[in-house]
Parts: C-alpha cells; sequence; structure tokens
C-alpha cells in the first residue's frame, strides 16, 4: 500500500489526518507540523524518517499544506536528496493539501491504479470539491443579495 505523509504549519496535517481517520483509518499514514520552535533541518529529519516509516515499496505520497511553505520546501530537499540517491524512493509531493484530497488519495491507493495516475486522480477530485455552496444557494433562492 502507498503510504502518505502529512505536513503543514502548526496542527493542521495531524486535524487532516484524525478526519480522514475516522472514514480510512490511518494505516501507513503520519502527520507533521512545523511548530515555531523548530529549526527546518529538525523538521526535514523528522519528514526523512516518517517517509522511512510509511514507505513498504510502494511509494509514498507527501501532501504539504502551502507549496512555497517551509514544511514543504523541506519536502522538495528531501525528494532532491532522494533523486541523486542509489537508493531511490518512490516519492510524490502535492501541495495544497485538504480534506477531500486526502480522502481521495486514502480511496484510490486501495485500487490498483498506478502511483502517477494517482497523483492526476487526487489533484482532479480535491479541485472538483472546491464548491461556492453561497452561489448554489442564491441560484436556488434560499438566499438574497
Amino acid at each position: 500500500m502507498i503510504g502518505i505523509v502529512l505536513i503543514s504549519h502548526g496542527a493542521f496535517a495531524q486535524g487532516l489526518l484524525n478526519a480522514a481517520s475516522m472514514l480510512y483509518g490511518g494505516e501507513q499514514c503520519s502527520a507533521l507540523g512545523l511548530e515555531p520552535a523548530d529549526s527546518p533541518e529538525e523538521f526535514q529529519e523528522r519528514l526523512e524518517n516518517a517517509v522511512d516509516e510509511a514507505d513498504k515499496g510502494d511509494g509514498v505520497f507527501i501532501l504539504a499544506d502551502l507549496y512555497g511553505g517551509t514544511p514543504c520546501n523541506r519536502a522538495v530537499a528531501l525528494l532532491a536528496v532522494q533523486a541523486a540517491s542509489e537508493k531511490k524512493k518512490k516519492l510524490r509531493l502535492l501541495a495544497g493539501a485538504n480534506l477531500p484530497m486526502l480522502i481521495s488519495l486514502m480511496d484510490a491507493r486501495l485500487n490498483d491504479t498506478s502511483f502517477d495516475e494517482l497523483a492526476e486522480t487526487v489533484l482532479s477530485e480535491a479541485a472538483s470539491a472546491m464548491t461556492d455552496v453561497s452561489a448554489i444557494m442564491k441560484k436556488e433562492g434560499f438566499i438574497n443579495d
């Protein structure tokens, strides 16, 4: 099974994992939050350990809260190190983590979807989950301007 490591500023990653685990459990999943007292290097070391623990041979998806933030940048550094390593791990980094994205990944990894197709599926489903509920309610006549 593909592993999942959630990374974020603060407790966001743990909150996502807690919510998704209500539906899918938390097998081969972990969450890391960067706290104000953490150095980027300490966070990267924790990230490397979490990836090693989540990797059972099928690869690991890393979901970051924010593209360009320190957690994501530390994952980029990890991917760069892995790309140059002789013992390459199958890793995929997606930014903009949200609950629909995580639920989609937890569900799709149970199927025979390839590693690369999984990324496309997850991103597509996460984007389509974004909805302007107020606009729908207005269109249906439930609210007025």
